[in-house]
């Protein structure tokens, strides 16, 4: 300001706004302003109207000099004026430099807060990006006839340098492999060998990325991963096998609907992220709070009159409480599960509201929904649900959510593992067997042809009914019996395949059936009058009873009977599996 005033005063310039040159070009819009209200205030305390006896009288004003009454005497102003210190000329805009400084300083601090605090995303840059906005594009398009050169294919999918050595040569034998087996099941081997080598590759990189194929509909698919976890399960007499935990990447409308999943031509076994938290979020959390069930039932069998129902749903609801307990601060799985089934109230209410309106409305997987909710149905339902939603999604955020919510998912998802790593060691000693031949080594328990055949001791397809069946039932078993396993939460992630109509029949229906079976013959539950199947149905009050005992049950009494059962069926000593943690990548949250 005093550069201003200095300059006015000794008439250099005849304007506030021309005099404020002077100033540093970032700071003149605040010391103009000063010198205009300084200019304003001497302009009262004189009878002077010049500008530059004004300018002199403003000075004086702002170094503390007091003339009395001689402010009004331009002669007097001029010489007392004429005693003050002549500003120093601005050379360098050090001020400007030292805030320019401070600024940038500060964005950099919160530029590196953003950076460090935002939430890890493995699709959002780099090959992650590539596979989850182009993978599936390239995927689909030769699943419908189109066939690409590999390495063009390749260029196309991953931008440059993303793919690198030795990834990018295995990629480009994956794509050209893919084409040929267009039509051509037979050439399947070959894909499955070409994907098996990229995924080396990228663990050769340390690269968190894991591919998967399979024939669908005269097409070879490939499916992308993000691997953010690998582990390592041994038992005696086995070789060593890969579990791998991951989120899928491509966005292929085909998924799978298992938790978790192996194949004889997969290098691992696969536990499905997506699966898990979808299975999680909808069916089984909401239950953390007392008085919510558990919805197993269609909508077509729904009958108030029958008990069984009501009754098979809250003791299911009781018991992932119980399972739970262990695995977080209980005021926190409490508060977990009152969100989510407030949040499953809400979206009830509005997928009734909006069905009037021809609209449908899905509920979200995720414990933080990835589609914005608010935005989309703005205009579509009251603002006060809106504001009810945005209140739990802020609760839900919270770090304390988010790391109960982690917490129920790894207990879980450890179960899944051990299921799987039960499929790989099964495999172990039906190697030999192909898809097309009946195996010899593959021996299927009484309790399972009972239900499924075959009716004599013919060997039976790797792939028939009997044998996915006899696979099921023994890695269930094998979960159950686990040492730090959920057993009860292995029979309730089967139950809606019976309790639910729409589910019947499949291998799945069937395994639990056998699983019940066994459970029942093993604990002295096996009531002729009240059969699990009658007339090829599935005896719904039957088995809502048989499990409300099983539910009863401890947890160890559940897991030595799963244990004495699987050795009988298969006449072994069940594997003692050991897994042991290993890579552990960025941690995921969608």
């Amino acid at each position: 300001m005093d550069r201003i005033l200095h300059a006015l005063a000794t008439e250099r310039f005849f304007t506030v706004e021309t005099a404020a040159c002077v100033e540093e070009w970032l700071l003149r819009p605040l010391r103009r302003a000063r010198a205009q209200r300084a200019i304003a205030e001497a302009g009262l305390a004189t009878k002077l109207t010049e500008l530059k006896d004004v300018a002199r009288v403003a000075r004086l004003r702002a170094h503390g000099i007091v003339l009395g009454l001689g402010l009004d005497d331009a002669e007097v102003v001029a010489r007392a004026h004429a005693e003050l210190p002549v500003p120093a000329e601005q050379k360098l805009p050090m001020q400007t430099f030292g805030l320019v400084a401070v600024i940038l300083a500060t964005m950099g601090c919160a530029i590196g807060v953003r950076i460090a605090t935002k939430p890890f995303d493995a699709a959002g840059s780099g090959l992650g990006k590539a596979f989850a906005q182009n993978f599936g594009t390239h995927v689909a398009s030769v699943a419908n006839g189109s066939r690409p050169n590999a390495e063009t294919a390749v260029k196309h999918v991953f931008p440059a340098r993303t793919l690198t050595p030795p990834a990018d040569r295995a990629m480009t034998e994956l794509f050209a492999a893919q084409v040929a087996a267009a039509g051509d099941p037979g050439r399947m081997p070959v894909v499955f060998e070409k994907t098996r080598n990229v995924n080396a590759a990228f663990a050769t990189l340390g690269q968190p990325w894991y591919l998967d194929a399979r024939y669908y509909h005269e097409a070879p698919l490939l499916y992308a991963f993000y691997r953010e976890r690998e582990d390592e399960g041994t038992a005696e007499k086995y070789a060593p096998e890969r579990i791998v935990y991951l989120w899928r990447l491509d966005r292929l409308n085909i998924s799978k609907a298992a938790l978790g999943y192996t194949h004889r031509d997969a290098d691992a076994a696969l536990v499905l992220y997506d699966q898990i938290e979808e299975l999680l979020i909808r069916d089984v959390l909401p239950a953390l709070a007392e008085g919510e069930k558990l919805d197993f039932i269609d909508t077509a069998s729904r009958d108030p009159k029958k008990a069984w129902q009501e009754d098979v749903e809250m003791r299911a609801a009781r018991m992932v409480r119980e399972s739970f307990a262990t695995a977080a601060n209980h005021d926190d799985l409490v508060e977990l599960g009152t969100l989510l089934a407030k949040r499953r109230a809400l979206v009830k209410r509005w997928q009734a509201d909006l069905s009037s309106q021809g609209r449908i409305l899905r509920e979200p997987n995720r414990l933080v929904p990835e589609a914005d909710y608010v935005a989309d149905l703005w205009h579509l339902v009251p603002s006060s649900t809106r504001h009810e939603w945005e209140d739990v999604h802020e609760r839900l955020l919270s770090t304390r959510m988010t790391t109960t919510f982690e917490a129920l998912r790894d207990r879980f998802a450890a179960d899944i593992a051990r299921h799987e790593l039960q499929h790989r060691f099964d495999g172990q000693r039906t190697k030999e067997c192909d898809g097309e031949t009946p195996c010899a080594k593959m021996l299927i328990p009484a309790a399972v042809k009972n239900r499924v055949g075959p009716k004599d001791e013919a060997p039976v397809l790797l792939g028939s009914l009997p044998a996915r069946v006899r696979n099921e039932t023994s890695a269930y078993l094998a979960q159950m019996a686990s040492p730090s396993s959920m057993p009860k939460m292995a029979i309730l992630s089967l139950l809606r395949t019976v309790l639910d109509r729409e589910a019947w029949g499949d291998v799945y229906c069937n395994t639990t059936i056998v699983l019940l079976d066994v459970l029942a013959s093993e604990f002295g539950l096996v009531d002729e009058a009240m059969p699990l199947v009658a007339g090829g149905a599935v005896q719904r009050a039957s088995v809502a009873s048989l499990v409300a005992v099983l539910f009863a049950k401890p947890d160890d009494e559940l897991r030595a009977g799963a244990g004495k059962k699987w050795r009988e069926l298969y006449g072994e000593e069940l594997p003692l599996a050991v897994i042991t943690p290993g890579h552990q990548a960025k941690r995921w949250r969608h």
